[in-house]
């Protein structure tokens, strides 16, 4: 499998005025013509990928949102989910 080379945007931080945006993150399920959602959260920060593998090429889409440290605390935080790798006692959720 070869990862996407490019990024949706580089995770930066912008500067702004005012309140800082909240975000919202919807992910659904699409199995058998029906549509299940899986997450549905508003917050200050996110990071999201979707991946699918075909041809033996893995095709990413990937965003994010907020501001720089706390995408990084949020990548942090995912790694730690997965860092025992497959088959692990590790939480996932």
């Amino acid at each position: 499998c070869r990862p996407a080379a490019a990024r949706a945007r580089p995770m930066t931080d912008r500067p702004h005025r005012g309140r800082p945006p909240r975000y919202r993150v919807v992910v659904h399920e699409l199995r058998d013509g029906r549509q299940t959602t899986i997450m549905d959260a508003s917050a200050n920060g996110f990071i999201a990928a979707a991946v699918s593998i075909r041809d033996g090429e893995m095709q990413v889409a990937l965003g994010d949102g907020g501001d720089y440290e706390l995408k990084a605390h949020i990548a942090l935080f995912i790694a730690g989910q997965y860092d025992d790798g497959p088959g692990s006692s590790a939480p996932t959720r």
